[in-house]
């Protein structure tokens, strides 16, 4: 069976995203094996995860995001990602999905709103920002922060969050950007804990610089790490308005658009793009489709 898809990418996310809205493809074809397959970037067609859209009878559209084996961690099918989300907004955008500026996805536990700026300029609201030890994140508060020490002679200094609406936790290194090796340990260390994924931030006023692993540690989150940074950078006078964060990763950086006003809620936008279409073969083991 020849399955149609389209490859997205926000910031350093990119995703496949097949279309079940007019096609009868069922989720039940990509099993944990297939999906690690599809997704790998040297036997398959590559890319951080497949989103499938398929009709909703309640929503303007559902999705299930299914997300390949990252290292030794196994990732739940139903956990959703942010940065997918807005990937699959710009498809429901061009769709006719969306109801004026407005689109409710249908996800396996919840309903996900999704805002759209103008026609490429898609906004999700991440939830309260919540601490390691389960607390509320807000601007006045100092936030937690924890040592690492890989060396007798040296330590880093980190602070996790996750938010209220995604369970997916980022973790951000103070200070600004390490020398590769300790970036790759630090990486390793961050993955070890099961404490999310790291990102490495650095203040520029009303702008600041979010630095992904690289080479990339597995499938990450553009949008959560963003915030992440955003939060991290708090302190020096970076929240309380509209923040331009650009992601920087596979020698390629990226806007994304991280609004909080120290506390409630964080708002994150970003522009998704199309790289290319294609069919992947459900009978093929060795790569997509021509």
């Amino acid at each position: 069976m020849d399955i149609p898809f389209y490859k997205l990418v926000l910031a350093d996310c990119d995703f496949l995203l097949i279309n079940a809205l007019t096609n009868d493809i069922s989720e039940h074809l990509f099993d944990r094996k297939s999906v690690d397959l599809i997704c790998d970037r040297r036997r398959g067609v590559g890319g951080d995860g497949i989103i499938l859209l398929y009709p909703s009878r309640e929503q303007n559209v559902g999705l299930h995001f299914l997300s390949p084996l990252s290292g030794t961690q196994e990732k739940k099918r139903e956990d959703l990602n942010a940065s997918a989300l807005l990937c699959a907004s710009r498809f429901a955008f061009d769709f006719g999905l969306f109801n004026r500026d407005r689109l409710v996805i249908e996800g396996p536990t919840k309903d996900i709103e999704i805002t759209c700026i103008d026609s490429t300029l898609f906004q999700i609201e991440l939830g309260i920002p919540i601490s390691l030890s389960g607390e509320e994140i807000k601007e006045d508060d100092r936030q937690e922060v924890h040592l690492w020490k890989p060396l007798q002679d040296q330590s880093i200094a980190y602070t996790c969050c996750s938010f209220s609406e995604f369970p997916a936790r980022a973790t951000a290194m103070v200070p600004g950007i390490p020398e590769t090796e300790r970036a790759e340990a630090f990486c390793r260390h961050v993955r070890k804990q099961d404490i999310g994924s790291a990102v490495f931030a650095v203040a520029e006023q009303q702008s600041l610089v979010a630095y992904s692993p690289f080479p990339a540690q597995g499938p990450g989150d553009a949008v959560i790490e963003a915030a992440a940074a955003t939060l991290l950078c708090a302190s020096g006078g970076s929240s309380g308005r509209e923040v331009t964060a650009r992601k920087v990763n596979r020698n390629q950086s990226e806007e994304l658009y991280v609004t909080w006003t120290g506390s409630g809620s964080l708002v994150v936008g970003g522009v998704p793009h199309y790289v290319f279409t294609g069919n992947y073969s459900t009978e093929e083991k060795d790569g997509p489709a021509a």
